[in-house]
């Protein structure tokens, strides 16, 4: 999938778009190194914009966009939506962002006390989080450079964001990469936690989501969306009835902290302890269900599971 010049891409989502005026204050505690008006807007930008500083030193930069648009989940069409289907394709929504990325977020938005999909119909508008090492640079400027810490970078773009779900009118913390969906509340409750547990913010740019299949009764897959972020290989687990959705939640999310630690050193074939016994890895180029990614697909060792999840 296309990642482009934008190495994060995050959004909050508003019914009420707030002023520039209002974004600048709520990010008073960051570095702004520019504002600028909106000039010929379309979705590659040219909307109302700051620039805030993260790593100055190697152009590390997060823009800040003012967008009286609501999310365009189809990603454009070639022939009837250019503009948003050529920013698509320049990774403008963010790295491994696919079509559908948000009427998903917000079906697998299992910690939203209410309806998400009502809270997604709602919004008019958006504040996007991109962060670049490109900006202003010349034409042979690397997009990730040597010493960039994509994590880190994820961290800093989510705490910018929490700072402006506090804005009236903010509806949701979105991340399409890992087709995430939060309420600004459940944004600051993980930020919060990680802190306090000093380790990356996990949860706020890697998604679990569990999903039944109807060719396989008795059977469900549950999966991680999101790690591509961060150049590693999300996680797929085979389950059946008898088994704790929520101790293969915990088990994923483990996984993904662990290559998170150590990089990507889970091969074809090896083997794991882990809930109901040893679990043995797929490598798969391709996932079984939306979006495209490379995953780890994970069954019980010795246990025969439906042809639909050996493709």
């Amino acid at each position: 999938m296309p990642r482009g010049f934008f190495t994060t891409c995050t959004t909050v989502l508003f019914d009420t778009l707030p002023s520039l005026d209002a974004i600048e204050a709520a990010l008073g505690d960051f570095t702004i190194r520019a504002r600028r008006a909106a000039d010929e807007e379309s979705w590659f930008g040219g909307f109302d914009e700051l620039v805030i500083d993260y790593r100055p030193a190697i152009r590390g930069f997060v823009t800040v966009e003012r967008i009286d648009r609501t999310w365009p989940d189809t990603m454009g069409d070639p022939k009837h939506d250019e503009d948003t289907f050529g920013a698509w394709s320049m990774g403008a929504f963010g790295p491994g962002a696919f079509p559908g990325n948000l009427a998903r977020a917000a079906q697998q938005a299992v910690s939203w006390t209410d309806d998400p999909n009502e809270a997604v119909a709602r919004h008019r508008g958006m504040i996007r989080l991109r962060g670049s090492y490109v900006m202003g640079a010349g034409e042979d400027a690397v997009v990730l450079p040597e010493d960039a810490d994509v994590v880190d970078e994820l961290n800093f773009v989510a705490r910018l964001a929490e700072k402006l779900t506090a804005l009236p009118g903010a509806i949701a913390y979105f991340n399409p990469s890992a087709e995430l969906l939060l309420q600004p509340e459940e944004l600051s409750r993980r930020l919060a936690d990680a802190n306090e547990r000093e380790v990356p913010p996990l949860d706020t740019f890697v998604h679990v989501r569990l999903m039944n299949v109807a060719e396989a009764s008795g059977w469900s897959l549950m999966d991680t969306v999101g790690a591509d972020q961060v150049f590693l290989p999300d996680h797929e687990a085979v389950l059946d009835r008898d088994q704790d959705p929520n101790e293969i939640a915990a088990f994923l999310m483990n996984l993904a902290y662990y290559l998170l630690q150590r990089g990507e050193v889970i091969e074809d074939g090896d083997t794991i302890d882990g809930p109901g016994g040893v679990w043995r890895a797929k490598l798969c180029e391709e996932p079984l269900v939306s979006p495209p990614r490379r995953t780890l697909r994970w069954s019980l060792n010795g246990v025969r599971v439906p042809d639909v999840f050996e493709v």
